[in-house]
């Protein structure tokens, strides 16, 4: 019984060669992705603990997929500040009651 031998990566044919790079291209993508998510979110936004994340970022392809399907929390969206008033009206704005107004129906009641 002969062993078969192992082909060398420049035995392989051009496509083949092309999906291996394409692959680890990928992985190492996805690997670094992570860790730098991992590095730069604070502890509060990981679902478990950090240290788990990392080892499980090595992997293969299931390690930063499953850290970044369920590892991470989305935080809370800081309330925008309220608009800037400005000084002056812009035209056409509303500058109080209409010129025919009654003045007494428009201000408070104070009679005694």
């Amino acid at each position: 019984m002969t062993r078969r031998r192992k082909k060398r990566f420049t035995e392989l044919s051009t496509r083949s060669r092309a999906l291996i790079i394409g692959g680890a291209t990928a992985q190492i993508a996805l690997q670094v992705a992570a860790m730098r998510d991992l590095w730069l979110r604070p502890d509060h936004l990981v679902r478990g603990p950090k240290g788990a994340w990392v080892a499980a970022g090595f992997v293969n392809f299931l390690g930063p997929i499953a850290y970044f399907m369920w590892g991470r929390q989305q935080a809370t969206p800081v309330p925008s500040a309220p608009p800037k008033l400005r000084s002056e009206p812009a035209s056409g704005a509303d500058d109080g009651p209409p010129a025919d107004a009654d003045p007494a129906s428009s201000s408070p009641d104070f009679a005694t």
